[in-house]
């Protein structure tokens, strides 16, 4: 199926595994998380915010490094939800 049309409404924590996805990919799906998590969700990524997106419930970006398998340095990307009714875009 296509993860852009899942049910996201009860997610607590969303891990994106999109190293590789496209741009347009990464949007939607940011855009669909911020419009339809709950507040207080986590949303965690493997790059940043795209350029000049902007995703009004999304917190600050965090960025936590951690040990991992092909990197022992690898960056991850975290903003938690907010309270607002909706996402811009």
């Amino acid at each position: 199926g296509d993860a852009t049309s899942a049910d996201l409404s009860r997610t607590g924590v969303l891990w994106l595994n999109d190293a590789l996805w496209p741009t347009e990919v990464r949007q939607q799906m940011l855009s669909k998380a911020a419009a339809t998590m709950p507040a207080g969700s986590t949303i965690i990524s493997y790059q940043p915010l795209p350029p000049g997106s902007s995703f009004g419930r999304l917190g600050d970006e965090r960025v936590l490094t951690a040990s991992v398998s092909w990197n022992a340095g690898q960056r991850f990307f975290l903003w938690t939800l907010g309270s607002s009714a909706r996402a811009d875009t």
